[in-house]
């Protein structure tokens, strides 16, 4: 079978490293330390122009919660509708009720604002006490894939229900693992759930800056991207 492998990239140079390293995607965000916020229209600008393969944007208007205010609503129709300026190849989204199911009204609109270009349900889908019933929701929503750790803060410690989620879904969506795959557990993760897409950044140690009043974005390396697609190519 042929992995797919996805990197998510917080900056130009990451987004850059991920398309010299021979990755298949991109999701690019900001703010990874937070867990991905949407990034600036400038980098979503310079990343379309400076790398050959898909770029997925994140559109995540604040960290925390995925229930959303209607203002807060408002924000993310609008950073999709000028995203989609810059010919993105999709988008990477999420929204839930104050009981963690699927805002599903919200999402149609959302569908209907990014129109034909790829959606991605994110890891809110992690917080979701009945994921089945939510996949069959995101198939009738046409969403194109989930990306899940399957429940669990990491996708090795979600294998059980990653192995589950996977066998449900089938053909008829696109499970991505992510969270904390890496060049050490991603061989052991594809075998043991079968998965055919993972979600990395591949990321090298901290480099904070002596005059940096905060700590740096960790970038993604380009050996470990290699690394991890030298593993993939065992499944090819």
């Amino acid at each position: 079978m042929t992995i797919k492998f996805e990197v998510c990239a917080g900056s130009l140079n990451s987004a850059i490293i991920a398309d010299k390293g021979g990755a298949d995607q991109i999701e690019l965000c900001s703010a990874l330390s937070v867990g991905g916020l949407t990034p600036s229209i400038g980098l979503i600008d310079l990343v379309k122009s400076s790398v050959n393969i898909p770029v997925h944007v994140l559109i995540r208007p604040r960290e925390g919660n995925f229930n959303y205010t209607k203002l807060e609503k408002s924000i993310i129709i609008k950073d999709i509708i000028e995203a989609k300026k810059y010919k993105i190849d999709g988008i990477v989204v999420g929204a839930l009720t104050t009981t963690n199911e699927i805002d599903i009204d919200f999402m149609m609109e959302l569908k209907n604002a990014a129109g034909e270009i790829s959606c991605t349900f994110h890891r809110a889908f992690d917080l979701i006490q009945n994921k089945f019933k939510s996949i069959d929701l995101l198939i009738d929503l046409n969403f194109k894939r989930i990306l899940t750790s399957g429940g669990k803060t990491n996708a090795w410690s979600g294998r059980d229900q990653l192995k589950k989620i996977i066998s449900y879904a089938g053909k008829g969506i696109e499970i991505m693992a992510g969270g904390g795959i890496n060049k050490t557990n991603a061989k052991h993760l594809i075998e043991f759930t079968n998965v055919t897409s993972i979600h990395s950044s591949a990321k090298s140690m901290s480099t904070k800056q002596a005059d940096s009043l905060f700590p740096d974005e960790i970038e993604s390396d380009l050996q470990h991207i290699l690394t991890i697609k030298q593993i993939l190519k065992d499944f090819n």
